[in-house]
């Protein structure tokens, strides 16, 4: 017997399908067994055939006789046109159990069904979202196709939602992973797919590599989006993740994998600062990836430092000591942020001998002479004693250009330093930047306070050296004297004077004495220089006074300009640390 008319089922008949359909759910709830009933199965158990049983059931006013319908409707051996128009009737039913039987019903028979499925994800209770989060999970690792319209059905949950965060709307099965990996960049369905990936944690690893191998740029850019958030939360070590950064062929790639270090809340640890310093140094990376990487390196020892491990402006000091370029670490020693750090100058000093070439150390020099604080002049003496004839060449101009502050103490120790490079030095342009270095207006010379008189007082290690040169016959010794306006510079000319066997250095040494005296005398003769001398005591003290005086102004005018700087630069760096 067919149904009666009316499209009406005797209560007998409905009672025994609604037995045999609840005896299926109990052994497939979700319909996710493949569970199929036979039609022959199906009319015997039920005792009407399902073809004409199940369109009743499903046009039922009754939603448990609905529910049952579409359920028995997915598990029927019914050709998958008839499944499909049956369902399609009910596909937007206000049942959600409904819904969702009439979507597995729907992809069983081949047909488009995740757009049904949405209302389902988005408002089924707890046990119909998660067996609607496995379909639409099962559909996404048939294929590429399949992934997409999953995935577009999530961002749709994510927009209406108004959705935040990393997390994804719902967790996907690995095996669908990998065809989530080509949306990684998708301008409309990124955020939803790398939020997939995040949420699969330690599962999505391989698809992230995949992506970092195999896919387009902007793939990998979304990959390294979820790559950064797994670092954050200590799924993906830090170490492979700078790796991948590493390998990456295009700098803006590149440039986008440094890009969270930037903002992170806590300034690069000593791992990050390693990494970034040996990635400057050895890969000459390419704009934007160098100006990401510096912008790392900017905020090494700035600002709040993390509770393990810190990087430190020492490790930007002894990268200086590594072979490779270092440009980057050079710009921003010299930036303004670093000039404030006074130990920058005692960790170049100690790591002096260690430098690798002439040129890191020049460049070095050239940022020791930006500085304005004594402590720079004091390691740019470490360059005077270089071995580098070349670089001793440098840092003796560099002393000759001052823009420190110096004490009496600094042209005390320097003249040291200058006594003991002229006596063993042989390179010919070292030899007279030294000896323009020993001239009286640099590094010799103690003055009291402005309050009293000027007065010059060489320093021993320089005039001794200069008095015995020029009585040698060392006619550059001769003239370096006659720059200090002091009565030891005046006694060691008479002294040349008085010994000098050769006429032209007798003569060239009066010349140097009348240039420092300024008494215009033409004797020749050192007891009668000496007589002349007493005679005129009063005029020769005025002008080394006056000479003196003059130096002594321009030590203050140098020292208060590098006061200035150095106040500025602290105030700076207040403002910047508030």
């Amino acid at each position: 017997g067919g149904a009666p008319k009316g499209g009406e089922v005797d209560s007998s008949r409905l009672r025994r399908f609604l037995e045999l359909a609840q005896e299926c759910d109990r052994r497939d709830p979700w319909l996710e067994a493949n569970l199929t009933v036979e039609s022959l199965v199906f009319t015997e158990r039920a005792g009407i055939p399902p073809r004409e049983l199940l369109p009743v059931a499903i046009a039922s006013a009754d939603p448990d006789l609905r529910r049952y319908g579409v359920r028995m409707l997915a598990r029927s051996d019914l050709p998958a046109d008839e499944r499909a128009s049956l369902a399609g009737g009910v596909a937007a039913d206000p049942d959600l159990d409904v819904r969702f039987a009439a979507a597995h019903t729907l992809r069983r028979s081949g047909q488009a069904f995740l757009a049904n499925l949405s209302k389902v994800l988005e408002e089924g209770e707890e046990a119909l979202k998660q067996a609607a989060r496995r379909l639409a999970g099962r559909e996404a690792a048939e294929g590429a196709r399949q992934a997409e319209l999953v995935i577009g059905v999530m961002s749709e949950i994510r927009r209406a939602a108004a959705a935040k965060g990393d997390e994804a709307m719902f967790a996907l099965p690995v095996g669908a992973l990998v065809h989530v990996v080509p949306l990684l960049g998708d301008p409309e369905l990124g955020q939803e797919a790398r939020a997939v990936l995040f949420t699969a944690r330690q599962d999505g690893l391989p698809a992230l590599d995949r992506a970092w191998t195999q896919g387009e740029p902007n793939v990998r850019r979304g990959a390294f989006q979820v790559g950064y958030r797994l670092v954050e939360e200590g799924v993906l070590p830090l170490e492979s993740y700078l790796g991948r950064v590493r390998a990456e062929s295009d700098a803006s790639v590149q440039a986008r994998g440094l890009e969270p270090f930037q903002a992170a809340p806590l300034a690069p640890t000593q791992l990050l600062t390693e990494w970034v310093l040996r990635f400057l140094r050895e890969s000459s990376p390419q704009a934007p990836a160098d100006a990401a990487a510096q912008a790392i390196l900017s905020r090494v020892g700035q600002g709040g430092l993390p509770a393990e491990n810190p990087g430190t402006v020492e490790e930007l000091i002894e990268d200086l000591t590594k072979a490779g370029d270092h440009s980057a670490v050079l710009a921003e020693l010299a930036g303004g942020p670093r000039l404030f750090d006074l130990q920058i100058d005692e960790w170049i000093t100690a790591r002096w001998k260690k430098l690798e070439d002439g040129v890191t150390k020049r460049r070095v020099i050239d940022l020791l002479q930006a500085r304005p604080y004594e402590s720079a002049q004091r390691t740019i003496l470490e360059g005077v004693e270089d071995e580098d004839p070349e670089v001793r060449a440098y840092a003796v101009r560099a002393l000759l250009r001052p823009k420190a502050l110096r004490s009496d103490r600094f042209r005390r120790d320097a003249a040291r330093v200058v006594g003991r490079c002229l006596r063993k030095e042989e390179d010919p342009l070292v030899r007279q930047r030294l000896f323009d270095l020993a001239e009286g207006k640099h590094i010799c010379g103690r003055y009291p306070s402005d309050d009293k008189p000027a007065k010059h007082t060489c320093a021993e290690p320089i005039i001794s050296y200069l008095r015995g040169q020029a009585k040698a016959g060392d006619r550059a010794a001769l003239r370096c004297l006659s720059t200090h306006p002091s009565q030891q510079a005046i006694d060691s000319l008479l002294e040349v004077i008085g010994g000098a066997r050769e006429l032209q250095l007798r003569s060239d040494a009066i010349g140097e004495l009348n240039n420092l005296t300024g008494l215009g005398r033409a004797a020749n003769d050192a007891a009668a220089w000496q007589r002349e001398l007493r005679a005129r005591q009063e005029q020769v003290d005025r002008r080394l006074r006056e000479q003196a005086e003059r130096e002594r102004e321009g030590i203050l005018r140098i020292n208060l300009e590098a006061e200035r700087r150095a106040q500025e630069i602290s105030e700076r760096a207040k403002r910047s640390s508030r």
